[in-house]
C-alpha cells in the first residue's frame, strides 16, 4: 500500500490545523482500517486495475481514494467518495485536491449514479439496514466489478446488519448469484479490546 509523502503531509497537516476534529480524524488510521484499506488495495491491484468510473460507498474523509490515487498500478477516469455524514465532504474538501475525484454527502439508500458505475466499493454494509442494502444493490448496474466489507462486530451501537462468518456475509448481501470472484476474513482488535472479524468480498454483479 504506497502513500505519498504528499498524502501523509495532507493528514498530518489536517489534524494540526484542526485539533477539534483530531480524534474523530485518526480514527481513519486504526490498524484494522489500514488492514482494511490494505486489503482492499491488494484486490484492486490484482483483479481491477482500471477502475473506470468509481464509487466509494461508506468513503469517510476520502482515505481511500488518496489510497487509489498514490497507487502506480491503478489508473481511474472518476472516483465519487460518498458518505451520509456531511461533515466527510467538508473534511474532503479541506484535505484533497485532485483532478477526477469527488466528495458527496448522500444516503447509500437513495444514491443516484452521475455517471455510469464501472466499479462500486462498499465498506459499510453492516451499518445498512436490509432494505437500505437490498436497495443500493439492486441499483447496481449488471456487469459492475464490486468489493463489499463488513464485519461481526455487533456490539458497535453504529452496525445493524453484521454477519457471524464469511458464508452468512456473503449470503446475507446478494451475492451468491452474482460472479463471485473470491473473498477472504481476517481478525481485528475492536475498540472494546476483544477480537472480531473483518468480511470481504469481490467479484462482477
Amino acid at each position: 500500500m504506497n502513500i505519498e509523502p504528499k498524502t501523509l503531509e495532507s493528514w498530518i497537516k489536517f489534524i494540526r490545523f484542526h485539533p477539534d476534529l483530531a480524534d474523530t480524524y485518526m480514527n481513519c488510521f486504526w490498524e484494522s482500517q489500514l488492514k482494511s484499506k490494505s486489503m482492499l488495495m491488494g484486490v484492486l491491484e490484482k483483479y481491477r486495475p482500471m477502475l473506470g468510473n468509481c464509487y466509494i460507498f461508506g468513503g469517510w474523509y476520502g482515505i481511500t481514494t488518496q489510497l487509489i490515487h498514490d497507487n502506480n498500478a491503478l489508473d481511474y477516469k472518476s472516483i465519487y467518495s460518498i458518505d451520509i455524514d456531511p461533515q466527510c465532504e467538508w473534511v474532503f474538501n479541506d484535505v484533497i485536491n485532485l483532478p477526477g475525484v469527488f466528495p458527496v454527502t448522500a444516503d447509500c439508500a437513495d444514491f443516484k449514479y452521475p455517471q455510469h458505475p464501472d466499479t462500486v466499493i462498499n465498506t459499510v454494509t453492516e451499518h445498512l439496514t436490509e432494505g437500505e442494502y437490498n436497495y443500493w444493490w439492486d441499483s447496481v448496474p449488471s456487469g459492475t466489478f464490486y468489493i463489499l466489507q463488513g464485519n461481526d462486530f455487533i456490539d458497535w451501537h453504529e452496525h445493524v446488519r453484521c454477519a457471524e462468518n464469511l458464508s452468512q456475509f456473503r449470503h446475507i448481501n446478494n451475492i451468491n448469484n452474482s460472479i463471485l470472484i473470491g473473498s477472504d476474513s481476517w481478525s481485528f482488535q475492536g475498540p472494546d479490546g476483544h477480537e472480531y472479524n473483518r468480511f470481504m468480498a469481490w467479484g462482477i454483479k
